[in-house]
């Protein structure tokens, strides 16, 4: 019975994977949909596409790496004779041949230019709803890959509506996929041995859900608060979860896995439904409550997407986001942003901060003293380890306030040996108030640039000799105090990355970002290889570079813990 949940769990998060991988459509103003009057407003997770999602213009818009990609991922996955591993092979190679072209995708599977979609968990079970305009051709799909499979589904109604039933368990597990649509919407759910007639009823949509998404205002507010897009929002309810586990039936997560305890004759969560484990657990998740997911700015066309998406792990604990605040550090502009770069990375850090929050953190995870044994077992292993260690290490880079490094650019030769590098642009980077303490501090550590004076004006060093570099690597490296910044650079662009730092105020403006541009970072192996005629570096044979831009940043501020994701995808060369 353990299964059911692992699969459910699966396409649950294949299904959020998928609406929250979208890029979204022109800006269109949010309107209460019925579809949402039969979602539990408690779900516990759910992502809805609120607003029509150019689904033709998106394909239109991939490019064949893109599409390649797709193919890729299933690559991996063993072939399987059995008619449901057939069944689901069948559609997937359906899939990948609708993707030519933007007509061709809508066409095959019935669907509008732009859709509406939903995906929510009714418990423990996932619901997938999407706007369709012609039925008959999604139906004809499916009884393509029957045919090819040796599949076959049994229909049954409920109600007015009908729907197809695949079964996927086995003999000692009952797992359905039940297929329906709607209202215009396809439906796809699934049927176990916890489920009751409750999900059909809502999921169907053949009865409203008392307490459901329309009946408040909790998206307007959730995309007020954040200043999201209107256009798509995803919730990972905490409470809800650990309600689910905590108790017996607050919650239909809860009912089920009663369900599943009666059925295996155990009960898992048992430990933690005792009074004090559910009351000091739902006391957690209460300052805990919810991951947020959001666009802030999002554009289509046939020749790019570009998707701006933030994700909150939204938190009440005051102390732990005012320590974490204060250990925020400096990340750069070279970093932020690539222009023209290949990657990037960058950590900020205030270390003058690092031991008085990691000690408050300490002692607000020790506190209050809890009583449910596992809880009480987190913090007697957690109180033997001492914060102050890790303060006592940090004291020494005192009033370093982050460290970071790019690749600006670079390219490949052939050697006698195979590769070589031709050419290189880098810089590396460590911001403090004083840099030149973080000079005499490298002198410790490498004693062969105590030899290495650095010039107050700002003027580089070249330090290739001191380092003991091979003389064969096109490498001058060059170190140097621009305003409150240690550099060490090589190249011009390296060089007129460390000139602009000099104008760059150390402030704190996040915790950690990565950047890179993927087409950037395999032209000159391609370069390369087609000068060459070989791939001694990497094999490339099976590479078709996605022209793509990547940008991905941890940080956090008095709303919570925070992941700001960029991708700008092209269809052709920028």
């Amino acid at each position: 019975m353990k299964k059911i949940l692992i699969a459910g769990a699966i396409v649950a998060a294949g299904a959020l994977g998928y609406w929250l991988s979208q890029d979204q459509g022109n800006e269109a103003q949010f309107q209460q949909s019925a579809a949402l009057t039969y979602i539990p407003r408690e779900t516990p997770l759910f992502s809805a596409q609120l607003t029509p999602f150019p689904i033709k213009t998106y394909v239109n818009s991939l490019s064949d790496a893109d599409k390649k990609a797709t193919a890729e991922l299933f690559e991996g996955f063993p072939m399987s004779d059995d008619p449901r591993g057939q069944f689901f092979n069948a559609l997937f190679n359906d899939y990948l041949t609708s993707l030519a072209s933007g007509d061709t995708f809508i066409q095959t599977w019935g669907l509008a230019e732009a859709i509406h979609g939903y995906f929510y968990t009714w418990g423990a079970i996932p619901v997938l709803k999407m706007d369709i305009a012609d039925e008959n051709a999604f139906w004809h799909q499916l009884d393509k890959a029957e045919s090819q499979s040796g599949m076959s589904h049994e229909l049954k109604q409920i109600q007015q509506v009908q729907y197809r039933v695949y079964a996927l368990g086995d003999e000692q597990t009952q797992l359905d996929m039940l297929v329906a649509v709607n209202h215009n919407r396809l439906i796809v759910t699934f049927n176990t041995a916890l489920n009751n007639e409750d999900l059909l009823i809502s999921a169907f949509e053949l009865a409203p859900v008392s307490d459901s998404m329309a009946d408040s205002v909790l998206l307007e507010e959730t995309i007020d608060k954040y200043h999201f897009s209107q256009s798509s929002l995803s919730l990972i309810n905490h409470e809800a979860l650990i309600k689910g586990i905590t108790t017996v039936d607050a919650n239909p997560l809860a009912k089920q896995l009663a369900r599943l305890a009666q059925i295996e004759g155990e009960d898992g969560f048992a430990e933690l439904k005792a009074e004090q484990c559910s009351q000091e657990l739902q006391g957690i998740a209460a300052n805990w409550p919810r991951t947020v997911m959001g666009l802030n700015r999002y554009s289509v066309t046939e020749e790019s997407s570009l998707f701006d998406l933030t994700t909150i792990v939204e938190s009440k604990n005051a102390v732990v986001l005012k320590a974490l605040r204060a250990m925020r550090g400096f990340i750069p502009h070279y970093v932020n942003h690539l222009n023209g770069a290949v990657a990037g990375l960058g950590i900020g850090l205030d270390t003058s901060e690092i031991s008085t929050s990691l000690a408050d953190i300490w002692d607000n995870l020790l506190t209050p003293e809890y009583q449910c044994e596992p809880l009480n077992q987190f913090q007697m292993q957690l109180s033997q380890s001492d914060p102050a260690m890790l303060g006592m290490m940090t004291s020494m880079a005192k009033g370093v306030m982050g460290a970071s490094v790019s690749l600006l650019d670079y390219q490949l030769a052939e050697g006698e040996e195979g590769a070589e590098l031709k050419d290189l642009d880098a810089i590396a980077s460590i911001s403090s108030e004083e840099p030149e303490l973080l000079v005499n501090m490298a002198k410790m550590f490498l004693p062969t640039l105590a030899q290495v004076s650095l010039p107050k004006d700002g003027s580089a060093v070249d330090i290739t000799h001191v380092l003991g570099l091979p003389t064969e690597w096109p490498l001058a490296l060059k170190m140097a105090i621009k305003g409150k910044h240690l550099v060490i650079y090589n190249g011009d662009k390296g060089q007129a990355a460390a000139e602009q730092l000099t104008q760059e105020a150390v402030i704190k403006n996040g915790l950690a970002r990565v950047s890179f541009d993927s087409s950037r970072m395999l032209a000159p192996l391609q370069a390369y290889a087609k000068m060459t005629g070989t791939n001694d570096v990497v094999d490339l044979s099976q590479i078709e570079p996605q022209n793509m831009e990547v940008k991905v940043a941890l940080d956090v501020d008095e709303r919570g813990i925070l992941l700001h994701s960029f991708v700008q995808s092209y269809k052709n060369d920028k």
